[in-house]
């Protein structure tokens, strides 16, 4: 069974995926075990250079090309309900993921572990390239973890996050597509946190994510889904919306102080941007 890493990239420049560069640095030994799905979801077809990137270096490839970027959510549904029911586990990986053989080591090697059937997923410590943690969230780092905490439920980034795949094939249909970012990793582990379902933090695995806030290609699309992503917060649980609301607008705000523009405080025209969106979906 194993493990099947699911990777969605979405850039044009296959060579700036740090996904994909970290995977090429890792000892095949540790990869020949695993399946790994690639979701190919920008403007550019790298199912060619990706097959002779990784040819004979895992048990399972596949690669899949859709082109019309409908988000992460939607390939992850997809390669989920394709594939899900042939492997164990399953870690998702957006193109932005820094990681080491250690991390690849530990996650394609979870049979050696003995989790409790209710432990449902497998978190490191993630951080951003200049060492603020990421996931999971501080407060949630304590006695009680993970579910007794006073603050509400614990949530992990989606990226290096290994899943029990029975989960997640379970989940998969109703998986809420039109959750381009963020919002998704705080549905799917609510989900787990209404079900008394476990996870299992890696104290010892740091691994690191790039922020698509440093990306210079900041757009009416990237902010419409920022902007969704709040309301999307508030379909799953108040508890999260205020710190979901604070985070939005600290980046909006911080753009506009860097950019010197206003213009992306017109909501409407960003709310306008995501319904043409999801008619896509």
């Amino acid at each position: 069974m194993g493990n099947l890493l699911i990777v969605v990239i979405y850039t044009e420049n296959i060579l700036v995926c740090t996904t994909v560069t970290s995977l090429l640095k890792v000892d095949s030994a540790h990869l020949r075990d695993i399946g790994i799905y690639f979701y190919i979801n920008g403007k550019r077809d790298f199912s060619r250079e990706i097959r002779e990137m990784f040819h004979g270096r895992c048990k399972y490839l596949h690669t899949f090309y859709d082109g019309k970027n409908r988000g992460i959510v939607y390939a992850y549904k997809k390669a989920v309900m394709e594939e899900g029911k042939n492997f164990e586990w399953i870690t998702f990986l957006d193109q932005d993921s820094v990681f080491d053989d250690r991390y690849i080591k530990v996650i394609t090697h979870l049979s050696k572990y003995h989790f409790e059937q209710s432990t449902v997923a497998i978190v490191p410590i993630v951080k951003a390239t200049d060492e603020i943690q990421l996931s999971p969230s501080r407060i949630f780092l304590g006695k009680g973890m993970p579910y007794s905490s006073r603050f509400g439920y614990p949530t992990c980034i989606n990226s290096m996050t290994t899943f029990r795949s029975s989960f997640l094939i379970e989940m998969a249909q109703n998986f809420p597509v039109d959750f381009f970012l963020d919002a998704f990793d705080n549905w799917l582990f609510y989900q787990g946190y209404k079900r008394r379902l476990g996870l299992h933090l890696l104290e010892d695995v740091v691994v690191y994510h790039n922020i698509s806030l440093i990306n210079a290609e900041l757009n009416d699309t990237y902010w419409a889904r920022e902007f969704m992503s709040v309301i999307n917060t508030s379909r799953i649980s108040f508890t999260f919306f205020p710190l979901a609301a604070l985070r939005f607008i600290w980046r909006l705000f911080r753009m506009i102080w860097q950019r010197k523009d206003i213009r992306y405080l017109n909501l409407m025209r960003i709310y306008s941007k995501y319904r043409f969106l999801k008619r896509g979906l």
